[in-house]
């Protein structure tokens, strides 16, 4: 899609997508058009399924983005100004609400509005430039997107109120400091300022890096260092606290249902040891249990918020919510790497109920949870596989028609990597020469399990 005011980008996996505010001359101030392309491009990132990160950032190297455009803004009627303001809300609203992480890589003045947009992402890389500050009150301009309620979620009340009342900026040592910027790049490109050695923050490893050095990402965990504890604390997202209407809704209609569902009902399951058959069966039959399954294949295409909501609420009306939320987690695998013919012949009669998929085959009596040292294999025989191995500590496996298993299909001294060589396969737990014994276990505790062998 061609946007009047933003570039975007996709890294060559499809997996990360740039979102860049262009309008440099004018240091990416924010008028009408450019609301309206931001409230386009994260509606439409919100339902990419192959999206899992976004970053964010600005054109040029003077700013991030300076706020609205008060040029444009002092020409417009009242009425054009309060129509303005609600498409600067809905934007705002899509950047906060993304369902994958957004990752603000500011350099230059991020200001007002721009502050406000970087507070709305999940994360801030910031390069030394970096100032940021709500000046626009010196100019009896409020804060509409957000700043008022999310710098004191993240700085606390004290720091909060200076910046808002006095529009003081605060250049990036003392944001980095306060907590509000994660990350900070030194202009060299050699990373954190904080560790010399972390890798984590560099320049797109696809090319020799842009001529005004943005901040990119590279998914690298920084070694421990042994003896040393970590005394900083980091704000890494901001969660809006209250529900919207339909989350609400989402909320007491589940409520609903797990008031017919009272104590006594768990606790005599805990003493005959059985599943909630009942209990699950409502949840599913009412489309709680599909609630993550895109729209397209039969489920509702919730965001992962209100599969939380969800489980939540069960858990604080006195139920366990920990025999039905694999059913609503464990198809992401499918969902992520299954082929169309795969998707379409499973993830419906997921979404529905007519297929159970609660349970997953990875733990192992002499690995634990290691998956680099799992000793169950499978070997292509034809257009078949022959799988040879234990799993144990198989939760709900009993009560699930499909169930995914790890296996090595590579031995582990053919791989360059130990985490290569690994496949998943979807396989039906009733009709697989697999021995299941059950193990001592709870109906009401997550840890209520299975173990199996094979046969």
């Amino acid at each position: 899609m061609t946007y009047r005011h933003l570039l975007t980008e996709r890294a060559s996996d499809g997996h990360v997508v740039t979102v860049m505010l262009n309008r440099p001359e004018q240091m990416n101030a924010m008028n009408t058009a450019m609301g309206e392309d931001l409230l386009a491009c994260f509606e439409a990132l919100s339902r990419d399924r192959e999206v899992r990160a976004v970053v964010f950032t600005g054109a040029g190297d003077r700013a991030f983005c300076a706020g609205g455009d008060l040029k444009e803004r002092n020409e417009m009627t009242d009425e054009a100004w309060r129509a303005q303001h609600v498409i600067f809300e809905q934007a705002s609203l899509r950047v906060l609400r993304c369902p994958v992480p957004v990752i603000a890589a500011v350099e230059g003045y991020a200001l007002a509005g721009g502050c406000e947009l970087a507070l709305l992402s999940d994360f801030i890389i910031a390069g030394e430039s970096a100032v940021f500050g709500v000046p626009e009150t010196t100019l009896g301009i409020f804060p509409g997107i957000g700043g008022t309620q999310l710098l004191p979620r993240i700085l606390g009340a004290p720091l909060a109120k200076e910046l808002i009342f006095t529009g003081r900026r605060m250049k990036v040592d003392e944001a980095k400091a306060a907590g509000l910027v994660n990350r900070l790049r030194l202009g060299d490109g050699s990373g954190d300022r904080d560790h010399p050695r972390h890798r984590g923050l560099q320049r797109d490893g696809r090319h020799a890096g842009s001529s005004r050095g943005r901040t990119g990402v590279q998914r690298e965990a920084q070694a421990a260092i042994p003896g040393q504890v970590n005394q900083r604390t980091e704000i890494m997202a901001v969660i809006p606290l209250t529900l919207t209407d339909e989350q609400r809704a989402l909320r007491d209609g589940v409520n609903d249902i797990c008031k017919r569902y009272p104590g006594e009902y768990w606790r005599e399951l805990d003493a005959k040891r059985e599943y909630p058959e009942a209990f699950v069966a409502e949840l599913t039959k009412a489309g709680y249990l599909g609630c993550l399954v895109p729209e397209e294949y039969g489920g509702a295409g919730l965001p992962i918020r209100d599969g939380a909501l969800i489980l939540e609420t069960i858990h604080a009306v006195g139920g366990n919510a920990a025999a039905v939320h694999a059913q609503m987690y464990i198809m992401g695998t499918v969902l992520r790497h299954g082929n169309e013919e795969q998707k379409r012949a499973y993830l419906p009669k997921i979404a529905s109920g007519e297929l159970r998929l609660q349970a997953f085959g990875v733990t192992e009596p002499n690995s634990g949870s290691d998956t680099t040292q799992l000793q169950t294999t499978a070997v292509r025989n034809g257009d078949r596989y022959v799988v040879n191995g234990q799993k144990m500590f198989i939760s709900r496996v009993l009560q699930s028609d499909l169930m995914l298993l790890l296996a090595r299909t590579t031995p582990a001294d053919k791989v360059k990597r130990r985490t290569d060589g690994l496949s998943v396969f979807l396989t039906r737990s009733s009709s697989t020469p697999w021995r299941f014994r059950p193990r001592a276990s709870s109906a009401r505790r997550a840890r209520g399990s299975r173990t199996s062998s094979p046969a």
